[in-house]
């Protein structure tokens, strides 16, 4: 098959990194295309091997300058299959697909409530012929709209490239506290850092050596800095920013925290786990629905410090359970999120339905 992708992010995310995940894993057996908005993200699927990219506007969800570009580029390139990933794309998708013939295959990666508003039946009902989703939670949203059948929905986790991910830890440094918390992520309100501040200034005070890292950058970083200097943990708090490669900051780490309102199944969850990093995460998405509580990772409800305190606190305290929740994690990670498996899955769901729409 010949594929594209379409992603008009303006910054490199979570939702890009699966668009490279994906176009890596496909590329082995089928013809990738990817076309992006902003070189940030251009330039990272641009360096993958067997993956053709195309810059475009991908201004707006009715962009005709756009529009036109893609129909043409279907035509010449003989594309079989699109898979826009931003729900933005998907009109230009969808009506791309209508006057060319080509397969529509959304991609949808956080749970999202969807109602049968009259756009969203054209949309999702009647111009997608079926979506990837990396988490049983997000399926049974879509599918409660009657929008999809079940059949037109697939769940395909995440994978994790594992060579990247050794590669890239290679010049792994020493951790920078003697006990690290690390985070990894856009700095937005849905991630919740602010509970993450407030969780381990509350453990802190009984571990004066313990300190936290923050990558990732986004429109909450200054009220989370202020808020850190609040709580009196500024000088324990490293804000690192957006790290290209963030690996080796959370191999170093002794623990990971992910403490998300929402979600699909985040990568840095997985990628933690292979590390061999213990994981503390919410149920946010799939999280712990691919994940089993207290044997993959620590579960702590949502917007909790206090629970968030006494996990880090069960951590700091055991470093042989410790051991334990990382090796049974890495052990889960590497079984479970392979990247090859990824693409068998996501080459199978794309075949039927560009089988079922012809």
């Amino acid at each position: 098959m010949r594929l594209l992708f379409l992603n008009s992010a303006r910054n490199w995310g979570g939702n890009e990194k699966w668009v490279a995940l994906a176009a890596r894993a496909l590329a082995a057996e089928h013809e990738v295309h990817a076309a992006y908005r902003r070189p940030v993200v251009g330039g990272r699927l641009a360096a993958l091997p067997g993956v053709a990219t195309v810059r475009w506007p991908l201004l707006a969800g009715v962009d005709a300058w756009t529009l036109a570009a893609l129909v043409r580029y279907i035509r010449r390139e003989r594309i079989d299959c699109l898979i826009p990933t931003k729900r933005k794309d998907y009109a230009l998708a969808g009506l791309a697909a209508q006057w060319t013939g080509a397969c529509n295959v959304l991609r949808l990666g956080i749970v999202r409530r969807l109602r049968p508003w009259t756009h969203q039946r054209w949309l999702y009902g009647r111009w997608a012929d079926g979506m990837i989703v990396n988490a049983p939670s997000i399926r049974d949203a879509v599918l409660a709209s009657g929008l999809l059948a079940p059949q037109q929905v697939a769940v395909i986790p995440n994978g994790v490239d594992a060579d990247a991910v050794a590669a890239a830890v290679q010049d792994r440094g020493a951790p920078p506290f003697s006990f690290t918390v690390a985070t990894v992520g856009k700095l937005t309100e849905r991630k919740d850092v602010a509970t993450l501040l407030r969780g381990f200034a509350a453990f802190a005070a009984q571990a004066p050596e313990a300190g936290l890292v923050i990558v990732g950058e986004g429109a909450e970083r200054a009220r989370l800095e202020a808020l850190a200097r609040a709580l009196g943990i500024a000088d324990r708090v490293r804000f690192r920013g957006y790290q290209a490669n963030p690996y080796p900051e959370l191999a170093a780490a002794h623990a990971f925290v992910s403490t998300s309102r929402n979600e699909g199944f985040p990568n840095t969850v997985i990628e933690a786990l292979y590390l061999g990093v213990p994981v503390i995460a919410t149920a946010a998405g799939g999280t712990w629905e691919w994940l089993t509580p207290e044997a993959d990772g620590v579960a702590i409800p949502f917007a909790d410090p206090a629970a968030l305190a006494r996990a880090l606190a069960a951590l700091h305290a055991d470093p042989e359970h410790r051991q334990r929740l990382a090796a049974q994690g890495q052990a889960t990670a590497r079984a479970r999120f392979e990247l090859q498996r990824m693409g068998e899955r996501l080459s199978a769901f794309l075949a039927r339905c560009c089988a079922a729409g012809r």
